[in-house]
């Protein structure tokens, strides 16, 4: 493997044997670059309680160093730190190498007057080179490409992090009834502008599974897309570059509704489509040209259950509410699914379980 596969798949032979190969002879150096990204130290947030890093030390007798401290540490093993503290470290890396003190209040006021402002402090001026911050944003980023975390790549904004797995019990194992374990993401986004940092750590999942990339990068994700939701600066206009041709499997096919809202839609977003004449009430979009775009009739009977997949839920309660059902909903997006079949009888109340993704 190369470094690169090492860092995406998270090797921890790859990465323990890099370890061995450079500092095996000098361990020292090892942990003084761990000093040198200041991962020793508290971050200082003024809240009570922090704990400092511990970090082994080959010179101090009391660390209990041994011959394999080196490649327990290069994995995450043998030093202890809060995900505070590691979160500063990354932002540190997504901030081009200068690491910000963390702090909680920006200002106080008093019936709106500022009483006291709190501005951010430099820890760190750089903890690395402009070249291997590049590197290490890239090595980053591979992680959510194509390494262990692909699972949240979003195709509207990059995403740069590791994910990390832990066994909690591993110098207990044989005594303890079973392996406990605590899964982490950690990372920034825009991966190439980064606005965001966010740690996520879980302890002792009990369902989804219990690695990194299975339990806490998809919760770093829907937090990702909240936060890049609500901030409209990180959004691209559309109309900001030249116009790209979709490709087939991106085409808004078998999206269904109302007949001129699917007009005014693909009229403003200066799609060209082909349309049957004489178009009623209810509309659906189909590829039945190939590459282009086809509205067809959506027959939507009176008095049994129409199909309402493909529709928005605003249509689809609608349209079954009227033909009185009781309609619950299950998931966010479009109907894909509905639990009364298309041309049961309508009436007398039935519950219509939509699916939505």
């Amino acid at each position: 493997m190369t470094i690169r596969e090492v860092f995406a798949r998270s090797s921890n032979v790859g990465t323990a044997t890099l370890a061995q190969q450079f500092f095996k002879t000098n361990p020292s150096a090892f942990v003084q670059h761990i000093r040198d990204f200041g991962l020793d130290l508290p971050t200082g947030i003024e809240v009570g309680g922090e704990e400092a890093p511990i970090v082994k030390n080959p010179k101090d007798p009391k660390s209990e160093w041994s011959g394999t401290s080196l490649p327990w540490m290069s994995i995450g093993y043998e030093l202890l730190m809060t995900p505070l503290q590691l979160l500063t470290f990354y932002n540190a890396v997504a901030n081009d190498g200068r690491m910000m003190k963390p702090y909680i209040v920006q200002r106080t006021e008093r019936y709106g007057e500022i009483v006291k402002e709190f501005r951010p402090t430099v820890v760190q001026r750089s903890i690395a080179s402009k070249s291997t911050l590049t590197r290490a944003k890239d090595l980053l980023q591979t992680v959510v490409t194509k390494g262990t975390a692909r699972n949240i790549e979003s195709a509207n904004y990059t995403i740069a992090g590791k994910t990390g797995t832990a066994q909690l019990n591993y110098h207990k194992f044989r005594a303890s009834k079973g392996i406990r374990h605590q899964a982490g993401f950690c990372g920034f986004f825009p991966a190439e502008n980064p606005v965001y940092s966010c740690i996520v750590v879980i302890s002792e999942p009990e369902r989804g599974g219990y690695h990194g990339a299975e339990v806490a990068a998809p919760v770093f994700r829907a937090i990702a897309d909240k936060c890049f939701a609500m901030k409209a600066e990180l959004h691209v206009p559309v109309n900001a570059k030249p116009k790209e041709k979709l490709a087939t499997a991106r085409l808004p096919t078998y999206d269904a509704g109302a007949t001129e809202d699917i007009r005014s839609s693909l009229k403003w977003l200066d799609i060209d489509y082909f349309r049957e004449n004489d178009l009623p009430e209810w509309a659906v979009i189909t590829a039945e040209r190939g590459d282009s775009l086809l509205v067809q009739h959506r027959t939507v009977p009176d008095k049994t259950i129409p199909s309402v997949i493909g529709m928005g839920l605003k249509d689809a309660i609608y349209l079954l509410e009227n033909r009185g059902c009781r309609v619950k909903v299950q998931g966010v997006g479009k109907v894909r699914r509905q639990s009364l079949a298309p041309g049961t009888k309508a009436g007398g109340g039935q519950v219509c379980v939509l699916f939505l993704e």
